[in-house]
């Protein structure tokens, strides 16, 4: 009998075939498998390049805005010295860290929305300064200030130049002017002697008025709930026409 056409054959090729068909199986899923895994592993890197990016930007993020400066303040502020402020804080940020300024201090001639630097120098002027400089830019004195401090007014704090260094026309002269004769007026008005608060030594003080007076006056008003004008005094007993002219001009309600 032929071999080639025994069972023992048919059942060998079999084999060889089911062996074969198992070898290009695994193969395939080999390389499929690999190609896979590259594909995940390209991936994983690529979601851990992009992490490592948003972590350096949001560490460059973090580092600038924690990034410190020192500003010196000087003039009619409350406390003047050198201030540990934020990059990106303002003037007027500037000003609140030195306490905020005095009763004369002005801010008409600063730009306070403007961003403070480093090492910069905030000078704050007084009424009487801004017109008195207002007086001396006729003469040029600001050119020999030092370019790198601000130590003229100014509408810009960092920049000491020519034009912006105060506005010289009359308009504005006249205005400073105007606010300085409101300022006295109020000052005279303080002086006063308020008739409605004033304590009887303060009464004391008034030309005419003795301790019977100043009492009667301090009655008067617990009595009859204040003055409404100054004239009302004279309806104080002991107080007519001749002590009013004297008094008049000294007292206020």
């Amino acid at each position: 009998m032929n071999f080639f056409d025994s069972k023992k054959y048919k059942v060998f090729r079999d084999a060889i075939q089911t062996c074969l068909l198992l070898i290009i199986i695994v193969i395939v899923g080999f390389i499929f498998l690999k190609k896979n895994t590259n594909v995940v592993v390209n991936a994983d890197k690529k979601v851990a390049l992009e992490k490592n990016e948003v972590n350096d930007k949001l560490d460059d993020k973090c580092y600038e805005e924690v990034r410190n400066i020192y500003v010196d303040v000087k003039g009619a502020v409350k406390k003047p010295g050198v201030y540990l402020l934020n990059e990106g804080d303002m003037v007027n940020d500037a000003i609140t860290a030195a306490g905020g300024l005095t009763k004369n201090g002005v801010t008409s001639n600063i730009n306070l929305s403007k961003k403070v630097s480093d090492q910069m120098v905030i000078v704050i002027y007084t009424k009487k300064e801004l017109i008195n400089f207002s007086k001396d830019t006729s003469n040029n004195i600001m050119e020999n200030l030092p370019k790198d401090e601000c130590n003229c007014p100014t509408y810009e704090i960092n920049e000491c130049n020519g034009s912006s260094i105060i506005n010289t026309d009359k308009e504005a002269e006249g205005n400073m002017q105007e606010e300085s004769n409101d300022e006295k007026i109020m000052q005279n008005k303080e002086e006063k002697v308020n008739i409605n608060t004033a304590s009887k030594e303060e009464l004391l003080t008034l030309s005419g008025i003795g301790d019977s007076k100043a009492l009667a006056i301090i009655e008067y008003r617990n009595s009859n709930g204040g003055f409404s004008c100054i004239d009302d005094i004279k309806n104080v007993s002991g107080i007519g026409d001749s002590l009013f002219a004297k008094i008049k001009e000294n007292i206020t309600v």
